[in-house]
């Protein structure tokens, strides 16, 4: 059991789960090693490298929200874990909490947005050999 699995009650009693921030988490990482892939391989037309260049940049702007909202939540970790051997109750303030799983929301939103213009891209790469591009 991880550390992170001791203290899921705490979260759930707030109505979130870590592991939602843990499949963005995995999400963006394939779409990082998806928009690293095509950019080394530039076997398309110049439109589609400058999409992807777009997409790439993207991409890891929601990589970076992903780790300050991964930070934000080791510490209401850190805060369960120092109350639970303390004996106290979690000092977490509950707007506070509300507005985290807002942006982990948001953080969601915008990368499945991100993953479905990412597969449109590969579906114009894929026409393009298909009728003889590139």
């Amino acid at each position: 059991m991880t550390d992170l699995e001791k203290y899921e009650g705490e979260f759930a009693k707030r109505g979130y789960l870590p592991v939602r921030l843990k499949r963005l988490e995995t999400l963006l990482k394939n779409m990082q090693d998806f928009t690293q892939y095509a950019a080394v391989n530039q076997y398309h037309a110049d439109a589609h490298n400058r999409k992807l260049f777009l997409l790439s940049l993207e991409v890891e702007a929601l990589a970076l929200d992903y780790e300050e909202l991964a930070v934000e939540q080791a510490g209401y970790q850190e805060e369960f874990q120092l109350a639970q051997q303390t004996k106290r109750k979690p000092r977490v303030d509950e707007k506070e909490f509300k507005g985290f799983v807002k942006r982990v929301d948001v953080l969601g939103a915008r990368a499945l947005a991100a993953k479905t213009r990412a597969v449109e891209l590969v579906g114009k790469i894929q026409s393009e050999y298909e009728n003889g591009g590139a």
